[in-house]
């Protein structure tokens, strides 16, 4: 899978498909954004020119200037960063408010919600209490939580384990979206016999989903093995010996005076509770997660405390997914993303971990490069600083290394010319057809001799290149190229992956998994009188995410639609995949598996423990 981030969405695109993913089941999304939008997400760190060694203020003022301009453009009320040098804090500061109502400056102090990054205190505190034997990486779900009975179909699967949460391989749904946010959430120790669904979405290790469920179920393990509650425990273990004095895990906003209000754009607004702490409910300020990598980068030592061992420390690092998994050139740690495949111009610096965090209003970013012993936070309380704050935290990194190192960036790899031909017969042949993308539905068609690929409104040629493989192109009124990033440097081929047709991509010499072509449509008889539109029945004082849903026919397709409340009632389009008469799938990027959709003998539907039932034919 891709993971791509929006740097440079103009006003009234305030969230790209890797922000929705924050909120949303990865099924139950269309677009977060048009192509064209996360196009704009591309542009690279500047290289200062005669950038002396060691010394960061070329950089610090760099930095100054553009991040007022990029809130401004973007309307982000209130930003905070800080770069580490192992030991030390190179620069943390504030830009912009953190209350626009009060007029409360943003500083290096302010606290925010961090969301997502919240996972990797969980996975680091999980590696604690194996060290003191507490706990087994690889034990199985069902012998850490009593009650979690949730199995693939095939019982030659195998059985989900810790290790496989932690990298989000173990076949888990995305969400609980029935009581994720809502003003008294229940506790998410109730995910162990209630997440949803009655069976894994994939065979365990075997492809990636992204699992918020997964790592509250890791919480309620880590409680049932230290004797304490989750908060209790990673105050007590991990966040007081490092030396975050502001940072908590919490359901909602802090009652420390730092704490930034979220902000929907510039406007104050307010934001609901979070059941899954451990997933996403640490509050903390840049100087607090400044502390843990310098932790990181000191091998697991914090002044005169070990924290966690250096093996421990390498095994967050460790690629975790083998061969068996689909991810192809994709590495995962234990809750760290491993590399750069869209940021080949950090490739010099060596390994580089990152981390994204969203909730509905605050948004985050972490990198480290633990052979350089460089990391940078940066933290926003903004709807649209999504793509801010991930390219401030790419080009701050970047800029810090070349500062420390002397070094240039590198270059980016240049793309093979167009080939004077267009894609032959068999070429086309092979590749026509729906697929599921990180993008959402891409319907790939045949037009005068040439490929078209349609992705939501946007309808981009696929133009050949000398090295075989096709890529996307677009010209403004047919006339003016657009760079399209590294989107458009992605060298689409047909490939089979552990027995699926996919997508695969050439990314700068790394192969990656763009997509799963889904299967011929079926006979949707049985359906036919299901189709229309629907209501939630049981979402009480949730968050709403989506609204408006209808079960519709479209191309020979099971389709759900459904307005995006939190993308400006964007009206997404998903596919859905019937498993006989009351059952269908949402399919993932390998659309044998993905999280299923139940219709009972009442017509009512069920999905992510919502209850909707049919308003309108």
């Amino acid at each position: 899978m891709i993971h791509f981030s929006c740097r440079g969405l103009s006003r009234g695109r305030s969230h790209c498909l890797s922000h929705c993913l924050s909120h949303f089941p990865a099924r139950l999304l269309a677009l977060g954004a048009t192509l064209l939008g996360l196009a704009a997400c591309s542009s690279a760190p500047p290289q200062l020119a005669d950038l002396p060694r060691g010394d960061f203020r070329p950089v610090q003022r760099y930095l100054e200037t553009h991040i007022p301009q990029l809130m401004q453009k973007h309307d982000v009320a209130g930003l905070s960063i800080a770069v580490v040098d192992d030991q030390r804090v190179l620069w943390a500061t504030g830009f912009g408010q953190a209350d626009a109502a009060t007029g409360r400056p943003a500083a290096a102090e302010t606290v925010y919600r961090v969301g997502s990054i919240s996972k990797v205190f969980t996975a680091t505190a999980a590696l604690q209490l194996v060290e003191q034997g507490k706990l087994s990486l690889d034990q199985p779900l069902e012998q850490l939580l009593p009650g979690f009975s949730l199995r693939y179909p095939d019982p030659a699967a195998g059985l989900p384990t810790l290790r496989q949460v932690l990298y989000h391989h173990a076949g888990l749904p995305r969400d609980r979206l029935q009581g994720f946010m809502t003003p008294q959430p229940r506790p998410y120790a109730e995910l162990v016999t209630d997440s949803g669904t009655d069976q894994l979405i994939a065979p365990p290790g075997r492809m990636f989903s992204y699992s918020n469920i997964g790592f509250s179920l890791a919480g309620r393990a880590l409680e049932r093995a230290s004797g304490e509650d989750f908060s209790t425990l990673l105050q007590r273990q991990l966040l007081t010996p490092l030396g975050m004095r502001s940072a908590e895990f919490a359901p909602g906003a802090s009652a420390t005076p730092d704490m930034a209000r979220p902000h929907a754009g510039l406007a104050p607004a307010s934001e609901l509770p979070l059941r899954d702490v451990p997933a996403g409910g640490l509050n903390a300020s840049v100087l607090d997660l400044g502390r843990y990598l310098s932790m990181l980068f000191a091998d697991g030592r914090s002044g005169d405390k070990v924290v966690l061992s250096p093996a421990s420390i390498a095994e967050m690092q460790h690629p975790q997914n083998g061969p068996e998994a689909s991810s192809r050139d994709e590495q995962f740690g234990l809750a760290w993303f491993i590399g750069a495949l869209r940021q080949p111009r950090l490739a010099p610096a060596g390994r580089l971990l990152q981390h994204g965090g969203a909730t509905v209003h605050f948004h985050s970013q972490i990198m480290a490069l633990p052979e350089a012993r460089l990391g940078v936070v940066v933290l926003a309380n903004s709807s649209t600083a999504r793509g801010v704050v991930d390219h401030l935290a790419y080009t701050a990194l970047s800029l810090a290394w070349q500062s420390k190192t002397g070094r240039p960036l590198a270059e980016k790899p240049p793309l093979p010319p167009l080939a004077d031909t267009e894609p032959g017969a068999a070429q086309r042949a092979a590749l026509v057809g729906d697929y599921m993308t990180p993008l959402g539905l891409a319907q790939l068609r045949e037009h005068n001799g040439s490929l078209r690929a349609k992705l939501g409104d946007d309808e981009l040629p696929l133009r050949l290149h000398q090295d075989g493989k096709l890529r996307l192109h677009y010209a403004l009124l047919g006339l003016f190229p657009v760079d399209l990033g590294f989107i458009g440097d992605i060298g689409l081929q047909p490939q089979t992956v552990l027995g699926h047709a996919v997508l695969t991509g050439d990314l700068y010499g790394r192969e990656v998994l763009v997509g799963g072509r889904l299967p011929d449509p079926v006979d949707l008889a049985p359906w036919r009188a299901h189709l229309g539109r629907y209501r939630v029945t049981n979402a009480g004082d949730d968050q709403s995410f989506f609204d408006q849903v209808e079960l519709l026919e479209q191309d020979g397709r099971l389709i759900v639609a459904l307005n995006l409340t939190l993308e400006g009632n964007r009206r997404a389009l998903l596919p859905l995949l019937p498993e006989g008469p009351n059952r269908a799938r949402l399919p993932g990027l390998l659309p044998a598996y993905g999280e299923s959709l139940r219709l009972d003998a009442d017509g009512s539907v069920h999905v992510s423990g919502y209850r909707l039932e049919k308003v309108q034919p």
